[in-house]
């Protein structure tokens, strides 16, 4: 049995071919088993590698010929273990000097002594690196470094910093048996009971619960308030939501809408984003909630009427997702922006013309990246002269509230 050898493997699968560590783990416990202790241990190495990957890249750079995937593991899985985890030396050379021979790789004196000092708290980054550069920044907040610079660019270098610092800061809001609290207010022989239940809807009295009759906590962002303060519920009969990733905004949706005069629908693109959605809502068999997998396209043939009120919630870059994922600063890059905003567009296009005359539009991303919202809103109104700007808000994340959103209240004009 050797850890870090496992730990290699399922890191490595997750870099190679972007999976969440879920899925590399399970594959990997589909031909190995592990006790339950060693699984903790590989689970502590895995967070503590993702937690620091661009200074374990910076360093494989800098004292290695090559960088690869397999690199950055082996040296980030050695710098993790012998800090963070803890593991002796004596356990991890034997890992280090096979890994690199097999990449024709020395372990040079000088990397080994780093490594001792690294492992003391002596040093904590590599040489070369200037104090406020976009690498130096992208060390010290475990950020890729095209995000540094977005941020940057859009938002200046003051507000960037306070986004920045919101990445060290503790992902604290939820709601916990029908309230909103803070998280660090909770005893921790409490939290230890949320680990193994499903996601919990808000009770009513004289209501059953719409999803389970258990409980749990789930993350909420303070944001989503200011959403539905600005919509007025009693004139809406007709109201839809349509989720097209994974989130828990459907929560909030139903706690407002659920036992009022409407008529909801809610549509997820995937049933691999949504798969509890589908399957405790629908079961409850209410006659004015209808759940659905459904493209935007084929909304059309499950509405019987045009929308008083649409709730659109695309794919986005979604930076709230780097908060709770640490895999996810790094998985995600440049390349797949493009793509996403063309889907936004060609989305936001389409699915306003499921909105009646004089009815909203809600439009929701977890993120800030401008090009997918105020940029892509200005320029859906440009082509879209029957929708008019009600309002629009981000949410800027600081150290104290770390939450990533935007939201633009479209309305259609009443041609009555």
């Amino acid at each position: 049995m050797n850890i870090l050898e496992d730990s290699k493997n399922i890191i490595v699968d997750m870099l190679d071919f972007k999976k969440p560590f879920s899925v590399a783990l399970k594959n990997y416990l589909a031909t190995n088993v592990r006790s339950q202790s060693e699984l903790v241990t590989i689970d502590k190495i895995y967070r503590a590698f993702f937690d620091n990957y661009y200074l374990y890249e910076e360093i494989t750079k800098e004292y290695l010929t090559k960088r690869t995937n397999v690199l950055v593991a082996v040296v980030g899985i050695v710098l993790a273990s012998a800090k963070i985890v803890k593991i002796n030396s004596s356990d991890y050379t034997p890992f280090l000097e096979d890994n690199l021979q097999r990449n024709k790789e020395k372990v040079s004196d000088e990397f080994n002594k780093f490594i001792y000092e690294y492992s003391n708290g002596i040093v904590s980054a590599p040489k070369g690196i200037v104090s406020g550069s976009y690498q130096h920044l992208s060390i010290l907040f475990n950020l890729p470094v095209w995000l540094i610079s977005m941020l940057i660019n859009q938002q200046g270098k003051d507000v960037a910093k306070g986004i920045f610092k919101s990445f060290k800061a503790k992902y604290s809001n939820y709601y916990i048996h029908n309230a909103l609290v803070d998280i660090d207010s909770i005893e921790k022989s409490e939290l230890a009971s949320f680990e193994k239940v499903s996601e919990n809807l808000y009770l009513k009295k004289g209501k059953s619960n719409i999803l389970v009759d258990n409980f749990s906590f789930v993350k909420i962002d303070k944001y989503l308030d200011t959403v539905f303060n600005y919509v007025e519920k009693a004139n809406n009969k007709y109201v839809t939501l349509y989720q097209a990733e994974k989130s828990y905004f459907y929560f909030r949706f139903l706690k407002e809408y659920l036992y009022r005069n409407n008529v909801l629908n809610i549509a997820v693109e995937s049933l691999d984003e949504n798969p509890e959605l589908i399957n405790h809502v629908s079961l409850k068999n209410l006659n004015y909630i209808f759940t659905y997998k459904s493209t935007i396209g084929e909304l059309i043939a499950r509405l019987a009427f045009k929308q008083d009120l649409l709730f659109y919630f695309p794919k986005s870059t979604n930076m709230e997702k780097m908060y709770y994922c640490p895999e996810y600063r790094v998985e995600f890059d440049t390349m797949n922006i493009d793509g996403i905003i063309k889907q936004q567009i060609v989305g936001l296009k389409e699915i306003s013309t499921f909105v009646s005359d004089g009815g909203i539009l809600i439009y929701l991303v977890n993120t800030i990246d401008k090009k997918e919202t105020t940029g892509l809103i200005k320029e859906f109104l440009k082509d879209n002269q029957d929708f008019s700007l009600l309002s629009e808000y981000a949410s800027i994340p600081t150290s104290e509230d770390a939450h990533f959103g935007y939201f633009a209240i479209l309305k259609r004009k009443n041609h009555a």
